[in-house]
């Protein structure tokens, strides 16, 4: 299991300092606090028990779609280069959602499909874009998202006027809306990283609930799913790291998170650690993972890692004068950084 694992010669120089908020307990408890809290358990334990039958008698179909429907998400790797559009331009606007959807509450799978739509487009259409174009687009691109994966969808009033500043009409997103829909045929649903990830942990956890009581890593295992959230979130900044299979980067970003996970927290044992390195090498088999492209894919998404979550917290840490902007993936998710 050894030689599966990718090698890091210093992987310490490329990590951040674990930030977690302080939580405050309340001790004030009282009988109508403890009858909520039972009908959440009881309620939650309902919903296991239904996803558990769902995952039996529809798993396997359901899985075999996903991987199906995960070439969708592949971009050329230079989509960029046909327009005069810099890369800059498209990693400030990925930025600029995550900030839109963390304020609107969104889930995950939202901001994913908003960046995947942008992309599609960029990759697809007949025009030449510029950086001016890219507003526009972006915004449209969140619209379009907010109504496929949300059950509240952002309005089109708030679009145009809250989020997008009242710079463009309410007729401007709609025929944007529509040029988008027929470049990339009507096709708005994927299978995104996102997905990958919740089966991932789904499966740790529902299957193996019973070795995670036994090990008491509820919680560490619970600031590992969060931190490979953030770094599915991470992934959609580079462009580069989008020409490759969903599934390839998913269980990629399982083996980063890993990595970093064991140099962060002290209080892991070896059973646990040895557990977890189990599972990851048992998800790399079952996904006939290539060790030579799951290597490129780890050197690519540690660079990113290093460029937009450790060197500028480090610099932030340290107060230099040569301060690096804080992009809003560390702003708004820095209780979930390892």
């Amino acid at each position: 299991m050894k030689n599966e694992r990718i090698p890091n010669s210093d992987p310490l120089k490329y990590f951040a300092r674990y930030i977690r908020k302080s939580t405050i307990k309340d001790n004030n408890t009282n009988l109508e606090t403890t009858k909520k809290l039972t009908k959440e358990t009881v309620k939650k334990y309902h919903l296991y028990r239904d996803i558990h039958y769902m995952e039996d008698k529809y798993g396997e179909d359901m899985f075999e779609w996903v991987n199906e429907n995960e070439t969708k998400f592949i971009k050329p790797q230079k989509f960029l280069k046909r327009h005069l559009l810099r890369k800059e331009t498209r990693t400030k606007m990925v930025d600029w959602m995550v900030e839109v959807f963390y304020k609107t509450k969104s889930e995950p799978s939202t901001f994913e499909l908003s960046v995947h739509l942008m992309d599609r487009y960029i990759s697809r259409t007949r025009k030449i874009l510029y950086d001016n174009d890219m507003f526009l687009i972006g915004l449209t691109c969140i619209y379009i998202a907010s109504k496929v994966m949300d059950i509240i969808p952002l309005k089109l009033f708030n679009i145009a006027n809250n989020i997008g500043r009242g710079e463009f009409l309410n007729k401007d997103i709609i025929y944007k809306e529509k040029e988008i829909s027929m470049t990339i045929n009507y096709d708005f649903i994927v299978a995104g990283i996102y997905d990958f990830l919740m089966a991932f942990f789904y499966n740790l956890n529902v299957k193996n609930y019973k070795k995670i009581n036994e090990l008491d890593a509820k919680e560490i295992i619970s600031d590992y799913m969060d931190f490979c959230i953030v770094l599915g979130k991470l992934v959609l900044y580079n462009e580069y790291l989008l020409s490759y299979k969903t599934s390839l980067i998913s269980v990629t970003i399982l083996t980063l998170g890993f990595d970093i996970l064991n140099l962060k927290k002290k209080n892991i044992n070896l059973n646990l650690r040895n557990f977890l390195a189990n599972w990851i090498y048992y998800i790399r088999k079952e996904l006939d993972i290539i060790p030579y492209d799951a290597e490129i894919v780890y050197k690519i998404l540690l660079q990113v890692y290093n460029d937009y979550i450790y060197q500028p917290i480090k610099q932030i840490n340290k107060k230099r004068k040569t301060y690096v902007e804080k992009i809003n993936l560390i702003k708004y998710y820095k209780d979930k950084l390892l």
